[in-house]
């Protein structure tokens, strides 16, 4: 079986005109190539650093700056 390992880096909350940086060491978020049903949202996965579930939401595409992981098939 293959492992994923990620480092609990948070985001970037851009919304209030500064970058606040949420969630650090807390857990890890990853940008997706899923449309959300919003053209202005952006679909997202992230993992708790405590809970090994693979969670999902929709978030700003303007506002939010998360990270990126390239997955090879």
């Amino acid at each position: 079986a293959k492992k994923f390992n990620a480092i609990p880096a948070g985001y970037v909350d851009r919304s209030g005109g500064d970058d606040n940086i949420q969630g650090l060491m807390d857990y890890a978020i990853f940008w997706t190539s899923a449309e959300a049903d919003d053209p202005s949202l952006a679909q997202y996965r992230f993992i708790f650093s405590d809970n090994a579930v693979v969670q999902k939401g929709n978030g700003s595409k303007k506002s939010l700056a998360l990270s990126v992981r390239c997955v090879k098939k």
